[in-house]
């Protein structure tokens, strides 16, 4: 079976919410509970603990910087992060996204799907482009706004993304975020504006 998790928060946030956190796929490390998505499946009535949170992604239990990260931006939104239900788009990890995990996307919308509606969000928070354009390709949207960040990468600036989208049968925004490897939405403010007000 393939190295992954499912889930990201405890199963106690399987339950009706605002928000759903996205991310694309679990990122390269080992994970001394879940040595393949089968065992992480089979564990989830048991699992209680937020890998945000909880885990220690090698400068203490929740000192990431990107732990750090999603921490202050659900907090600004109002939210204890402890509490909002969290996963990824796929749920393989990898070092790198590549062609054989973007094969298993449709795969793992089936899960979501059945996630989706327990959870029944007013948002779905994205991080990354590639995994707002996979969830917007598999339902029908409305217009997408775009939000210049001012915040430089490369030759462009980091961009932000939000829709109207009907996902299986659902009513709900989806919100799309740069990913928090590199941009520093605790150093944003104006993106955090936005945020409120797209979400």
């Amino acid at each position: 079976e393939m190295d992954g998790r499912v889930l990201y928060s405890s199963i106690e946030t399987l339950c009706p919410g605002r928000l759903y956190l996205l991310g694309l796929n679990p990122g390269a490390g080992d994970d001394p509970r879940y040595h393949h998505i089968g065992a992480s499946l089979r564990d989830m009535p048991n699992h209680r603990s937020n890998t945000y949170i909880d885990d220690d992604w090698g400068r203490g239990i929740g000192l990431h910087h990107m732990q750090q990260r999603v921490c202050f931006m659900l907090r600004a939104l109002g939210s204890e992060p402890r509490e909002v239900f969290a996963t990824n788009l796929v749920f393989a990890r990898s070092r790198t996204w590549t062609s054989a995990q973007a094969k298993l996307i449709p795969a793992c919308l089936r899960v979501h799907q059945m996630f989706l509606r327990i959870v029944q969000p007013h948002t779905v928070l994205t991080f990354g482009k590639a995994t707002f354009d996979a969830l917007i390709k598999n339902s029908s949207h409305g217009a997408i706004s775009m939000f210049d960040t001012g915040c430089p990468n490369g030759l462009a600036n980091f961009s932000c993304y939000a829709t109207d989208s009907n996902l299986f049968g659902q009513s709900l925004r989806v919100v799309c975020l740069p990913h928090f490897s590199k941009f520093k939405i605790d150093a944003q403010p104006l993106t955090i504006r936005w945020l409120r007000e797209a979400a």
